[in-house]
Protein backbone atom coordinates (compact mmCIF):
# COMPACT_ATOMS: atom_id res chain seq x y z
CA UNK A 1 0.00 0.00 0.00
CA UNK A 2 1.09 3.32 -1.12
CA UNK A 3 2.22 5.70 2.19
CA UNK A 4 -0.04 9.09 1.97
CA UNK A 5 1.27 11.92 4.68
CA UNK A 6 -1.54 12.66 6.73
CA UNK A 7 -3.73 15.62 6.62
CA UNK A 8 -1.49 17.60 9.44
CA UNK A 9 2.26 16.11 7.88
CA UNK A 10 1.22 17.65 4.77
CA UNK A 11 0.53 21.27 6.28
CA UNK A 12 3.56 20.77 8.38
CA UNK A 13 5.91 20.72 5.64
CA UNK A 14 3.93 23.57 3.96
CA UNK A 15 4.32 25.44 7.03
CA UNK A 16 8.71 24.57 7.62
CA UNK A 17 9.35 25.53 3.20
CA UNK A 18 7.05 28.77 3.70
CA UNK A 19 9.64 29.41 6.73
CA UNK A 20 12.48 28.44 4.36
CA UNK A 21 11.04 31.08 1.84
CA UNK A 22 10.59 33.86 3.94
CA UNK A 23 14.07 33.10 5.52
CA UNK A 24 15.95 33.15 2.25
CA UNK A 25 13.78 36.40 1.13
CA UNK A 26 14.82 38.25 3.53
CA UNK A 27 18.41 37.51 3.72
CA UNK A 28 18.45 38.34 -0.35
CA UNK A 29 16.71 41.61 -0.11
CA UNK A 30 18.93 42.65 2.63
CA UNK A 31 22.44 41.55 1.83
CA UNK A 32 23.79 43.69 -0.91
CA UNK A 33 25.59 41.85 -4.23
CA UNK A 34 28.60 43.97 -3.43
CA UNK A 35 29.14 41.96 -0.19
CA UNK A 36 29.21 38.90 -2.08
CA UNK A 37 32.93 36.60 -3.02
CA UNK A 38 34.11 38.40 -6.09
CA UNK A 39 31.09 40.45 -7.05
CA UNK A 40 33.30 42.66 -8.93
CA UNK A 41 34.49 40.59 -11.21
CA UNK A 42 31.40 38.60 -12.38
CA UNK A 43 29.70 42.03 -13.01
CA UNK A 44 32.94 42.87 -15.40
CA UNK A 45 32.33 39.55 -16.86
CA UNK A 46 28.46 39.94 -17.78
CA UNK A 47 29.48 44.02 -18.69
CA UNK A 48 31.84 42.59 -21.22
CA UNK A 49 29.05 40.50 -22.93
CA UNK A 50 26.81 43.30 -23.21
CA UNK A 51 29.15 45.79 -24.47
CA UNK A 52 31.56 43.76 -26.42
CA UNK A 53 29.96 40.77 -26.89
CA UNK A 54 32.82 38.65 -26.54
CA UNK A 55 34.30 35.97 -23.87
CA UNK A 56 36.18 37.88 -21.32
CA UNK A 57 40.50 37.41 -21.33
CA UNK A 58 42.39 36.80 -18.56
CA UNK A 59 43.25 40.46 -17.68
CA UNK A 60 40.08 41.34 -17.59
CA UNK A 61 38.62 39.33 -14.63
CA UNK A 62 39.76 36.26 -12.71
CA UNK A 63 37.14 34.17 -14.02
CA UNK A 64 38.00 34.50 -17.52
CA UNK A 65 37.89 30.97 -17.81
CA UNK A 66 34.84 30.07 -16.51
CA UNK A 67 31.60 29.64 -18.84
CA UNK A 68 29.15 31.94 -20.18
CA UNK A 69 26.02 30.17 -18.96
CA UNK A 70 25.82 31.93 -15.52
CA UNK A 71 27.01 35.35 -16.53
CA UNK A 72 24.12 35.68 -19.04
CA UNK A 73 21.62 35.86 -16.24
CA UNK A 74 24.05 38.89 -15.54
CA UNK A 75 23.64 40.48 -18.54
CA UNK A 76 19.43 40.15 -18.41
CA UNK A 77 19.84 41.73 -14.84
CA UNK A 78 22.10 44.58 -15.90
CA UNK A 79 20.06 45.48 -18.64
CA UNK A 80 16.32 44.97 -16.93
CA UNK A 81 18.12 46.86 -14.30
CA UNK A 82 19.15 49.62 -16.47
CA UNK A 83 15.94 50.17 -18.99
CA UNK A 84 13.29 48.99 -16.80
CA UNK A 85 14.51 50.11 -13.36
CA UNK A 86 16.23 53.37 -13.93
CA UNK A 87 19.17 52.02 -11.60
CA UNK A 88 22.81 52.72 -13.59
CA UNK A 89 24.65 52.16 -9.94
CA UNK A 90 27.25 49.11 -10.91
CA UNK A 91 26.86 47.59 -7.29
CA UNK A 92 23.19 47.47 -7.62
CA UNK A 93 22.11 46.59 -11.73
CA UNK A 94 22.94 42.74 -10.31
CA UNK A 95 20.45 42.76 -7.59
CA UNK A 96 18.08 40.98 -9.64
CA UNK A 97 20.76 38.66 -10.51
CA UNK A 98 21.39 37.91 -7.14
CA UNK A 99 17.95 37.47 -6.24
CA UNK A 100 17.62 34.35 -9.00
CA UNK A 101 18.99 32.40 -5.92
CA UNK A 102 15.37 31.97 -4.31
CA UNK A 103 14.50 30.10 -7.03
CA UNK A 104 17.54 27.92 -7.34
CA UNK A 105 17.93 27.66 -3.53
CA UNK A 106 14.13 26.73 -3.06
CA UNK A 107 14.37 24.19 -5.68
CA UNK A 108 17.48 22.62 -4.57
CA UNK A 109 15.47 22.30 -1.05
CA UNK A 110 12.58 20.64 -2.40
CA UNK A 111 14.44 18.47 -4.98
CA UNK A 112 16.49 17.63 -1.68
CA UNK A 113 13.06 16.62 0.47
CA UNK A 114 11.93 14.49 -2.46
CA UNK A 115 15.59 12.85 -2.21
CA UNK A 116 15.28 12.09 1.37
CA UNK A 117 11.86 10.87 0.97
CA UNK A 118 13.19 8.43 -1.54
CA UNK A 119 15.49 7.12 1.17
CA UNK A 120 13.59 7.20 4.54
CA UNK A 121 10.23 6.19 2.81
CA UNK A 122 7.43 6.12 4.89
CA UNK A 123 9.43 7.76 7.85
CA UNK A 124 8.02 11.68 6.98
CA UNK A 125 9.75 13.40 9.95
CA UNK A 126 13.04 12.38 9.19
CA UNK A 127 12.99 13.83 5.60
CA UNK A 128 11.43 16.91 7.78
CA UNK A 129 14.28 16.83 10.17
CA UNK A 130 17.03 15.99 7.37
CA UNK A 131 15.59 19.80 5.47
CA UNK A 132 15.79 21.77 8.36
CA UNK A 133 19.06 19.89 9.87
CA UNK A 134 20.75 21.28 6.36
CA UNK A 135 18.67 24.52 6.20
CA UNK A 136 20.25 25.41 9.57
CA UNK A 137 23.65 24.95 8.12
CA UNK A 138 25.60 28.60 7.71
CA UNK A 139 27.59 27.98 5.06
CA UNK A 140 24.57 27.03 3.19
CA UNK A 141 22.61 30.13 4.45
CA UNK A 142 25.80 32.64 3.37
CA UNK A 143 26.18 31.19 -0.31
CA UNK A 144 22.45 31.45 -0.74
CA UNK A 145 22.22 35.16 0.28
CA UNK A 146 25.38 36.10 -2.27
CA UNK A 147 25.50 36.75 -5.76
CA UNK A 148 27.33 33.21 -6.21
CA UNK A 149 27.01 29.87 -8.92
CA UNK A 150 27.26 27.61 -6.37
CA UNK A 151 23.47 27.72 -5.97
CA UNK A 152 22.50 27.41 -9.89
CA UNK A 153 24.83 23.70 -9.11
CA UNK A 154 23.06 22.69 -6.35
CA UNK A 155 19.72 22.74 -8.29
CA UNK A 156 21.57 20.57 -10.74
CA UNK A 157 22.97 18.72 -9.16
CA UNK A 158 20.11 17.80 -6.64
CA UNK A 159 17.74 17.58 -10.24
CA UNK A 160 20.26 14.98 -11.39
CA UNK A 161 20.34 13.25 -8.52
CA UNK A 162 16.53 12.52 -7.95
CA UNK A 163 16.38 11.95 -11.31
CA UNK A 164 18.65 8.90 -11.30
CA UNK A 165 17.58 7.70 -7.87
CA UNK A 166 13.33 8.17 -8.99
CA UNK A 167 13.74 6.09 -12.20
CA UNK A 168 16.77 3.34 -11.21
CA UNK A 169 14.48 0.87 -10.91
CA UNK A 170 13.44 0.72 -14.45
CA UNK A 171 15.94 0.22 -17.33
CA UNK A 172 17.22 3.32 -18.55
CA UNK A 173 16.00 4.53 -22.09
CA UNK A 174 17.15 6.22 -24.74
CA UNK A 175 14.82 9.54 -23.83
CA UNK A 176 16.95 9.56 -20.17
CA UNK A 177 19.87 9.16 -21.40
CA UNK A 178 19.54 12.59 -23.20
CA UNK A 179 18.15 14.30 -20.61
CA UNK A 180 20.73 13.21 -18.28
CA UNK A 181 23.46 14.22 -21.14
CA UNK A 182 21.66 17.85 -21.79
CA UNK A 183 21.81 18.62 -18.18
CA UNK A 184 25.05 17.43 -17.99
CA UNK A 185 26.37 19.35 -20.52
CA UNK A 186 24.70 22.45 -19.52
CA UNK A 187 26.64 22.30 -15.92
CA UNK A 188 29.21 22.39 -18.13
CA UNK A 189 28.37 25.57 -19.61
CA UNK A 190 28.07 27.22 -16.01
CA UNK A 191 31.13 26.05 -14.60
CA UNK A 192 34.20 23.67 -14.99
CA UNK A 193 34.01 22.02 -11.23
CA UNK A 194 30.62 20.02 -13.15
CA UNK A 195 32.88 17.85 -13.92
CA UNK A 196 32.08 16.26 -10.51
CA UNK A 197 28.16 15.20 -12.09
CA UNK A 198 29.87 14.34 -15.16
CA UNK A 199 32.24 11.77 -13.88
CA UNK A 200 29.58 10.71 -10.88
CA UNK A 201 26.57 10.03 -13.29
CA UNK A 202 28.43 9.06 -16.52
CA UNK A 203 29.52 5.92 -13.60
CA UNK A 204 26.27 5.30 -12.55
CA UNK A 205 24.77 5.32 -15.89
CA UNK A 206 27.14 2.80 -17.37
CA UNK A 207 26.78 0.72 -14.49
CA UNK A 208 23.35 0.67 -14.39
CA UNK A 209 22.96 -0.38 -18.22
CA UNK A 210 25.86 -2.92 -17.66
CA UNK A 211 25.32 -4.57 -15.05
CA UNK A 212 21.59 -3.71 -12.96
CA UNK A 213 19.97 -4.14 -16.39
CA UNK A 214 22.33 -6.57 -17.64
CA UNK A 215 22.44 -5.11 -21.27
CA UNK A 216 26.39 -6.07 -22.02
CA UNK A 217 29.24 -4.06 -22.08
CA UNK A 218 28.53 -2.86 -25.55
CA UNK A 219 25.31 -1.08 -24.68
CA UNK A 220 26.64 0.46 -21.79
CA UNK A 221 29.75 2.00 -23.84
CA UNK A 222 26.95 3.53 -26.69
CA UNK A 223 24.87 4.62 -23.99
CA UNK A 224 27.71 6.34 -21.96
CA UNK A 225 28.49 8.02 -25.53
CA UNK A 226 25.58 9.21 -26.24
CA UNK A 227 25.67 10.85 -22.70
CA UNK A 228 29.13 12.30 -24.07
CA UNK A 229 28.03 13.15 -27.43
CA UNK A 230 25.15 15.55 -25.64
CA UNK A 231 27.49 16.95 -23.33
CA UNK A 232 29.95 17.87 -25.94
CA UNK A 233 27.54 19.60 -28.03
CA UNK A 234 26.03 21.83 -25.93
CA UNK A 235 29.56 22.82 -23.93
CA UNK A 236 32.18 21.29 -25.93
CA UNK A 237 32.57 24.22 -27.77
CA UNK A 238 33.55 26.88 -24.90
CA UNK A 239 36.51 24.24 -23.78
CA UNK A 240 37.70 23.75 -26.95
CA UNK A 241 37.85 27.45 -27.57
CA UNK A 242 39.58 27.61 -23.53
CA UNK A 243 42.19 24.55 -24.64
CA UNK A 244 43.09 26.51 -27.46
CA UNK A 245 43.32 29.78 -25.75
CA UNK A 246 44.62 28.96 -21.61
CA UNK A 247 45.11 25.28 -21.71
CA UNK A 248 41.74 23.21 -20.49
CA UNK A 249 42.34 23.21 -16.89
CA UNK A 250 43.90 26.58 -16.83
CA UNK A 251 42.24 29.01 -13.72
CA UNK A 252 42.82 32.38 -12.19
CA UNK A 253 44.41 30.43 -9.03
CA UNK A 254 46.58 27.88 -10.28
CA UNK A 255 50.60 27.67 -9.70
CA UNK A 256 52.42 25.55 -11.47
CA UNK A 257 55.40 25.87 -9.59
CA UNK A 258 54.33 26.18 -6.13
CA UNK A 259 53.04 23.86 -3.88
CA UNK A 260 51.81 23.83 -0.31
CA UNK A 261 54.22 23.82 2.83
CA UNK A 262 53.17 20.86 4.86
CA UNK A 263 51.11 23.11 7.14
CA UNK A 264 48.40 23.56 4.81
CA UNK A 265 47.56 19.59 5.31
CA UNK A 266 48.68 18.81 8.81
CA UNK A 267 48.51 22.09 11.48
CA UNK A 268 45.32 22.58 13.68
CA UNK A 269 45.29 25.47 15.81
CA UNK A 270 42.91 24.61 18.20
CA UNK A 271 43.41 27.67 20.53
CA UNK A 272 43.02 29.64 17.36
CA UNK A 273 40.15 28.21 15.82
CA UNK A 274 38.05 28.26 19.12
CA UNK A 275 38.91 31.93 20.10
CA UNK A 276 39.72 33.78 16.82
CA UNK A 277 38.17 32.07 13.92
CA UNK A 278 38.58 35.08 11.43
CA UNK A 279 41.05 36.37 9.15
CA UNK A 280 43.67 36.61 9.66
CA UNK A 281 44.28 34.65 12.79
CA UNK A 282 44.27 30.67 11.43
CA UNK A 283 46.51 31.16 7.43
CA UNK A 284 46.56 28.88 4.98
CA UNK A 285 45.39 25.42 6.55
CA UNK A 286 42.75 23.21 5.29
CA UNK A 287 40.96 21.67 8.02
CA UNK A 288 40.77 24.85 10.13
CA UNK A 289 39.49 27.31 7.25
CA UNK A 290 36.75 24.99 6.15
CA UNK A 291 35.81 23.79 9.56
CA UNK A 292 35.48 27.89 11.00
CA UNK A 293 34.04 29.05 7.16
CA UNK A 294 31.64 25.81 7.82
CA UNK A 295 30.14 26.89 10.85
CA UNK A 296 31.17 30.84 11.29
CA UNK A 297 32.37 33.33 8.53
CA UNK A 298 36.26 33.60 8.48
CA UNK A 299 36.67 35.40 5.65
CA UNK A 300 33.75 38.35 7.04
CA UNK A 301 32.10 38.79 4.27
CA UNK A 302 28.31 38.17 5.96
CA UNK A 303 28.79 40.38 8.98
CA UNK A 304 25.46 40.85 10.09
CA UNK A 305 23.29 43.75 10.10
CA UNK A 306 23.29 43.89 14.22
CA UNK A 307 26.96 44.14 14.46
CA UNK A 308 26.84 47.66 12.42
CA UNK A 309 29.94 46.50 10.37
CA UNK A 310 28.64 47.91 6.79
CA UNK A 311 29.54 45.45 3.84
CA UNK A 312 30.79 48.38 1.85
CA UNK A 313 33.50 49.33 4.44
CA UNK A 314 34.65 45.54 4.63
CA UNK A 315 34.78 45.72 0.95
CA UNK A 316 36.36 49.22 0.50
CA UNK A 317 38.60 50.20 3.87
CA UNK A 318 39.12 46.81 5.96
CA UNK A 319 38.06 43.33 5.58
CA UNK A 320 39.31 42.36 8.85
CA UNK A 321 36.74 45.04 10.68
CA UNK A 322 35.32 43.04 13.36
CA UNK A 323 33.27 44.06 16.62
CA UNK A 324 33.83 42.30 19.87
CA UNK A 325 30.02 41.07 19.92
CA UNK A 326 30.74 39.67 16.77
CA UNK A 327 34.04 38.12 17.51
CA UNK A 328 32.23 36.50 20.56
CA UNK A 329 29.49 34.58 18.59
CA UNK A 330 31.87 33.65 15.89
CA UNK A 331 33.74 31.32 18.55
CA UNK A 332 30.61 30.76 20.05
CA UNK A 333 29.78 29.31 16.45
CA UNK A 334 32.96 27.06 16.22
CA UNK A 335 32.43 26.16 20.00
CA UNK A 336 28.49 24.68 19.84
CA UNK A 337 29.10 23.08 16.48
CA UNK A 338 32.17 20.46 17.70
CA UNK A 339 29.42 18.32 18.96
CA UNK A 340 27.61 18.85 15.76
CA UNK A 341 30.02 18.10 13.81
CA UNK A 342 31.08 14.94 15.63
CA UNK A 343 27.67 13.64 15.36
CA UNK A 344 27.98 14.63 11.52
CA UNK A 345 31.10 13.05 11.20
CA UNK A 346 29.89 9.61 13.53
CA UNK A 347 26.92 9.57 11.49
CA UNK A 348 28.64 9.76 8.16
CA UNK A 349 30.90 6.75 8.91
CA UNK A 350 28.90 5.20 10.33
CA UNK A 351 26.40 4.74 7.34
CA UNK A 352 28.84 4.59 4.99
CA UNK A 353 30.31 1.63 6.21
CA UNK A 354 26.23 -0.11 6.66
CA UNK A 355 25.85 0.98 3.21
CA UNK A 356 29.11 -0.12 1.52
CA UNK A 357 28.79 -3.86 3.62
CA UNK A 358 25.49 -4.12 1.68
CA UNK A 359 26.98 -3.43 -1.50
CA UNK A 360 29.79 -6.06 -1.37
CA UNK A 361 27.47 -8.76 -0.38
CA UNK A 362 24.58 -8.27 -2.83
CA UNK A 363 24.75 -7.45 -6.73
CA UNK A 364 23.90 -4.08 -8.00
CA UNK A 365 20.51 -3.21 -7.01
CA UNK A 366 18.61 0.21 -6.93
CA UNK A 367 19.49 0.38 -3.21
CA UNK A 368 23.20 -0.22 -4.39
CA UNK A 369 23.35 1.64 -6.79
CA UNK A 370 21.50 4.87 -4.62
CA UNK A 371 24.22 4.31 -2.17
CA UNK A 372 26.92 4.53 -5.17
CA UNK A 373 25.90 7.70 -6.24
CA UNK A 374 25.55 9.55 -3.15
CA UNK A 375 29.34 8.25 -2.14
CA UNK A 376 30.91 9.08 -5.78
CA UNK A 377 28.96 12.45 -5.89
CA UNK A 378 30.35 13.66 -2.22
CA UNK A 379 33.63 11.85 -3.05
CA UNK A 380 34.42 12.97 -6.68
CA UNK A 381 33.98 16.29 -5.73
CA UNK A 382 35.46 16.93 -2.39
CA UNK A 383 38.41 14.88 -3.96
CA UNK A 384 38.69 16.93 -6.95
CA UNK A 385 38.06 20.15 -4.88
CA UNK A 386 41.13 19.56 -2.05
CA UNK A 387 43.28 18.38 -5.38
CA UNK A 388 42.54 21.86 -6.49
CA UNK A 389 43.80 23.44 -3.44
CA UNK A 390 47.29 21.33 -3.07
CA UNK A 391 47.75 23.14 -6.65
CA UNK A 392 46.79 26.89 -5.64
CA UNK A 393 48.62 28.02 -2.27
CA UNK A 394 47.76 31.30 -0.62
CA UNK A 395 49.50 32.61 1.92
CA UNK A 396 46.20 33.21 4.08
CA UNK A 397 44.22 30.49 2.50
CA UNK A 398 41.81 32.62 0.81
CA UNK A 399 40.66 30.13 -1.81
CA UNK A 400 39.80 27.62 0.53
CA UNK A 401 35.77 27.95 0.97
CA UNK A 402 33.54 25.24 1.91
CA UNK A 403 30.87 27.20 0.26
CA UNK A 404 32.32 25.74 -2.99
CA UNK A 405 30.94 22.58 -2.00
CA UNK A 406 27.83 23.58 -0.99
CA UNK A 407 26.04 20.54 -3.25
CA UNK A 408 28.19 17.76 -1.55
CA UNK A 409 26.67 19.07 2.21
CA UNK A 410 23.53 17.17 1.91
CA UNK A 411 24.64 13.95 1.76
CA UNK A 412 26.56 14.46 5.34
CA UNK A 413 23.32 15.61 6.29
CA UNK A 414 21.13 12.64 4.48
CA UNK A 415 23.73 10.22 6.26
CA UNK A 416 23.57 11.59 9.60
CA UNK A 417 19.92 11.60 9.90
CA UNK A 418 19.70 8.07 8.76
CA UNK A 419 22.27 7.33 11.35
CA UNK A 420 20.54 9.40 13.93
CA UNK A 421 16.58 7.68 13.02
CA UNK A 422 18.03 4.27 12.81
CA UNK A 423 18.70 4.35 16.79
CA UNK A 424 14.91 5.34 17.20
CA UNK A 425 14.65 1.79 18.95
CA UNK A 426 17.11 2.78 21.27
CA UNK A 427 15.13 5.71 22.89
CA UNK A 428 17.77 6.77 25.40
CA UNK A 429 20.11 7.24 22.54
CA UNK A 430 17.61 8.51 20.23
CA UNK A 431 15.82 11.56 21.73
CA UNK A 432 18.37 13.15 24.25
CA UNK A 433 20.71 13.50 20.45
CA UNK A 434 17.70 14.93 18.92
CA UNK A 435 17.04 17.30 21.56
CA UNK A 436 21.02 18.09 21.93
CA UNK A 437 21.20 19.13 18.26
CA UNK A 438 18.24 21.49 18.56
CA UNK A 439 20.23 23.70 20.27
CA UNK A 440 23.10 24.13 17.44
CA UNK A 441 20.23 24.41 14.94
CA UNK A 442 18.70 27.25 15.89
CA UNK A 443 21.99 28.86 17.03
CA UNK A 444 22.74 28.29 13.25
CA UNK A 445 19.49 29.85 12.35
CA UNK A 446 19.87 32.89 14.48
CA UNK A 447 23.71 33.50 13.53
CA UNK A 448 22.81 33.16 9.78
CA UNK A 449 20.03 35.74 9.51
CA UNK A 450 21.23 38.98 7.61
Amino acid sequence: MKFKPSFKTKHLVFLVFSLFFIYLLHNLLYFPPRGSYDAGSHYHYARILIQERRLPIREETVHFHNPPTWYLLGVGSILFSEKFLGVTDGHQVIKPWQMTNLFFVFASLVMWYKISQLVFKKNQFASLFFIIFLFSLPVFQRVSAMLSVEPVLMFISSLLLYLFLRHNRKPINLKQLLIFGGLLGLAMTIKITSYSFVVTFGLLLFLTVWLKDKAGLVKAVLAGGVVAAMIFLISGWFYVYKAGAYGLFTSGRIYHTRTQPESFYFDFPIRIMLSYPIRPWIGNKFLPVMYTDFWGDQWNYFAQRRYGISIEHLRTVDKTTVTSARLEDLARQVRVNLFTTAIITLGFIVITIRRLRVLIKTKLTPKSLETLAFLFLFWVAFGGYFYFQSRAPSWDGSNIKPSHLVYIWPILILFTTEFLFSLKKKPLFFYPLILLLLFPLGLNLWFSWF
